[in-house]
């Protein structure tokens, strides 16, 4: 397994394999059913791997890295697909795939944003998406018209990527860093902070936080699954809703509470839910 500490891990869209990036400058595959490498580790990062993610498709695997670089990996045989992208000038800290596979999306301690083509690796647009921090998490709705761009400022920029001169919309109601955001529809947004709060966002008004739902510890990390929100914190717990409920508590204007519901706590082997899992640092 790996040498070093475990910095990000993602699933396979079927839900079969795991990707895990560590301090160790590799990246591994991982079986789910029997937690054992699919491949030999994936070597080329002179430095820290901080970032995984696989394509819609399941056939890519994207990885940011403390040496600036993006690289792109064959899902099935470990091979790069392409040279390493080096435009960063700092830690890459945030990678993603739009919906449709045709973009990456990347983050820095340079606090810009970087949009790439995903099958040349060449950038779609030469002028950074520009913050006034550390960008630590990236999402693109299921249109693929916007990005959602999360930062350490902490705020949330949304950019139209049909035009992306400036940002559209500012989300600013976190206290802190903001670790985590996905998409939950074209107009539904989900965000985690050091601020210890999980905010649901309807887009259609203005930085206008609809639901804000409260965790006893800073939270650090969150993934949408299906119908349910996963969301970390740094004592190692994840707190699980679900999306259909979070939903219903907007029917009647903005609402807030306490999490409820399941609650995971750290264990040396994964979830039998492929869409949580719970990494012991040992992979």
């Amino acid at each position: 397994g790996h040498q070093g500490a475990v910095n990000s891990i993602a699933f396979s869209p079927d839900g079969g394999t795991l990707v895990s990036g560590s301090w160790d400058n590799t990246i591994r595959l991982w079986s789910v059913a029997s937690l054992t490498e699919r491949i030999p580790p994936m070597r080329g990062h002179e430095e820290a791997v901080s970032v995984v993610a696989f394509s819609p498709d399941g056939r890519t695997i994207a990885s940011g890295s403390d040496d600036r670089t993006i690289r792109l990996w064959d899902a099935k045989t470990g091979q790069p697909r392409i040279t390493p992208m080096t435009t960063h000038s700092d830690w890459v800290r945030s990678v993603t795939f739009s919906p449709d596979g045709a973009i990456i999306a990347s983050g820095s301690e340079d606090k810009t944003v970087l949009l790439w083509d995903a099958a040349t690796g060449h950038l779609r647009e030469l002028k950074p998406l520009k913050h006034n921090a550390s960008v630590t998490a990236l999402s693109i709705t299921p249109d693929v018209r916007t990005l959602a761009a999360a930062s350490w400022d902490p705020k949330i920029l949304l950019w139209d990527l049909r035009d992306t001169s400036t940002y559209i919309m500012e989300l600013d109601r976190h206290l802190g860093p903001v670790f985590g955001v996905e998409f939950v529809t074209d107009n539904m947004v989900l965000s985690c902070s050091d601020d210890s709060c999980l905010l649901l966002w309807d887009l259609r008004k203005p930085n206008q936080c609809v639901a804000a739902f409260y965790a006893p510890l800073p939270l650090k990390c969150l993934h949408y699954h299906n119908t349910s929100v996963a969301a970390g914190d740094e004592n190692g717990t994840v707190q699980i809703l679900e999306i259909p409920w979070m939903l219903e508590q907007t029917a009647d204007g903005p609402s807030s509470g306490m999490f409820s519901g399941i609650e995971i706590h750290p264990s040396p082997r994964t979830t039998r839910d492929k869409g949580v899992a719970e990494a012991s640092g040992h992979l």
